[in-house]
């Protein structure tokens, strides 16, 4: 397999490209210890960031200040909240994003991709929200319960760490898990990524 990479646009799950792109994140979780299941929560929640595209920049517009960029959507600049992928992790293995959506700027290599699923699995922007619920989501009494019971039967009730998170056994238990301790959308729109979950589960089985 291989990675790819595009200024813009992203990848279908089952184009060859996505495909690809879905197995060497695999490749990298599964020598990391984490569940199939987990992994289908990590790589599902990513088709709804990106697209599966190792160079997305967040609305196909470059944008440093506030921007999402990569698979995970990391914010790019030192002057965001906490995930700071641009210019903070310039000097780890393998960094070496596209700066441009119309074309592959200098220096630029698809491998960027181990550098941001390293930067993930290392926490090393230190984003992981063990509690999961965000204090900005809006009151979902469903959500809420899933969240409770996620804490509950991985965690220890009120937290869930990286390493309790790569244990997990069911799809939407992980997706949700993901959803919220390392995405944190202003949205918490879990139904689709629970779906584009149980299609990477399928792939990877």
């Amino acid at each position: 397999m291989a990675w790819y990479a595009k200024p813009s646009g992203g990848y279908e799950p089952t184009s060859p490209e996505g495909e690809s792109n879905i197995f060497e994140m695999h490749y990298m979780f599964e020598d990391n210890g984490y569940s199939l299941e987990s992994q289908g929560g990590i790589i599902g929640n990513v088709i709804n960031e990106s697209a599966l595209n190792v160079w997305r920049w967040q609305g196909d517009r470059v944008n440093e200040m506030y921007g999402g960029y990569g698979l995970f959507q990391y914010t790019a600049s030192t002057t965001a909240a906490v995930d700071r992928y641009i210019s903070v992790c310039s000097s780890l293995p393998y960094y070496a994003p596209n700066m441009s959506t119309s074309y592959v700027t200098p220096g630029a290599q698809v491998t960027d991709a181990i550098c941001q699923v390293n930067v993930f699995i290392t926490d090393y922007l230190n984003k992981w929200h063990s509690t999961i619920w965000r204090s900005y989501w809006p009151s979902d009494s469903n959500l809420r319960a899933k969240v409770n019971h996620i804490l509950s039967t991985y965690g220890n009730g009120s937290t869930l760490t990286m390493a309790q998170f790569k244990t997990i056994n069911n799809i939407e238990d992980a997706t949700i898990a993901f959803l919220g301790a390392f995405e944190g959308p202003l949205v918490p729109n879990y139904t689709p990524r629970v779906a584009s979950a149980n299609r990477v589960y399928q792939i990877l089985q």
